[in-house]
């Protein structure tokens, strides 16, 4: 158990640490100064969960052979550490996150959660700043103002622990998605890859 805490601790600390280093100046950098501990919670999802804690969102889940094993394998080569699993509303029809959303999609690391997808069946907007808008109010986050546009339908805003994206077609479409992700998680994939590397080339063996 003790073991458990401590591992759980270190995964937390390394993100934490992980989210503030920066790779250089970015479009919306320095206007968000949330960190990963204040991202919002969306549906009782939050970015730094453990894999129990979100396993208890979506009943059944826990027995689903799909995600057992991805979460086995991603103990293992060449997942190191991450896992990628979906949760969709026909799998889960007694979940109550699942109002509006056709489907989940969640990244662990470590068995933290470092990247939440949200699909939604509606409403439609009249353009994405009107979704930016909505998400901005009901998760406290900085206004429209302060996100930046990565493509004519999605709106990103850079925070210092972490990223929110929105995409909603202004045409009526009914389709939109939120995602907030942990960028840092990328870099600890590399060195972790990396290393692994170096390690093959040095115990190889002609």
């Amino acid at each position: 158990m003790k073991r458990a805490v401590v591992t759980a601790f270190i995964t937390i600390s390394v993100l934490s640490a992980a989210s503030g280093q920066t790779a250089g100046p970015r479009p919306g950098a320095g206007r968000c100064a949330l960190r990963l501990a204040d991202a919002p919670a969306v549906r009782g999802l939050r970015l730094g969960m453990s894999a129990d804690q979100l396993l208890a969102l979506f009943p059944g889940s826990r027995e689903n052979p799909d995600i057992k094993s991805k979460l086995e394998w991603a103990r293992r080569a060449p997942h190191y550490g991450l896992a990628n699993l979906g949760f969709t509303r026909g799998d889960y029809p007694t979940a109550a996150l699942f109002t509006n959303v056709t489907q989940f999609n969640i990244q662990l690391f470590d068995e933290r959660v470092t990247d939440i997808g949200i699909y939604y069946g509606g409403p439609p907007w009249g353009s994405v700043d009107e979704m930016v808008a909505r998400v901005s109010e009901a998760l406290a986050l900085p206004g429209v103002e302060e996100w930046d546009a990565s493509g004519p339908s999605t709106k990103a805003l850079r925070c210092e622990g972490f990223e929110v994206t929105v995409t909603a077609y202004g045409d009526g479409t009914c389709c939109s998605s939120l995602r907030l992700r942990v960028p840092a998680v990328d870099q600890r994939v590399r060195e972790r890859r990396v290393a692994e590397e170096e390690k093959a080339r040095r115990e190889f063996k002609p």
